[in-house]
């Protein structure tokens, strides 16, 4: 994302004198709103990829690993897209919603906008449901009938 951004503000490839209207859609994002966006998304990360382990561990096969895990799939869009509807602002109560949270961070982010007590607040919400999230398919993994399938 930082070098797609880079690309286009330094190799000119929205020509500003040709169209007023590419200036609106230029945004400014600097390395430390990259590795913050980074940061703020790997708890995240581990979060699904633990919640997908739990759920296709139930699964015999590849195609019914994918009908269980579909489902997840719109609960995670959902939230997503509603922090891109306007009016939709970060609030503290917003910010332990887990996946709408870092949606709204990272869009605060990306404009240069830092509130460090919501950061703090999501990334530790982040770590804390990481935490359980991964506990069922650690317990799964410990049952020789999960491990040893034929």
């Amino acid at each position: 994302m930082g070098i797609s951004f880079w690309g286009v503000q330094h190799l000119k490839i929205i020509d500003v004198a040709k169209n007023p209207d590419a200036e609106a859609m230029q945004l400014q994002v600097t390395l430390p709103a990259v590795l913050s966006v980074f940061l703020m998304a790997l708890p995240l990360a581990v979060l699904f990829s633990a919640g997908l382990i739990t759920i296709s561990l139930f699964a015999k096969s590849y195609k019914e690993a994918q009908s269980y895990i579909s489902p997840l799939m719109i609960l995670v869009i959902l939230p997503a897209v509603a922090a891109m509807l306007p009016g939709v602002e970060l609030t503290a109560k917003l910010a332990l919603i887990p996946i709408l949270n870092v949606s709204l961070l990272c869009k605060e982010l990306v404009t240069g906008t830092y509130h460090w007590n919501f950061i703090a607040l999501i990334f530790l919400s982040n770590l804390r449901l990481r935490r359980r999230s991964a506990f069922p398919g650690g317990e799964m993994f410990q049952r020789e009938d999960v491990l040893f399938r034929s």
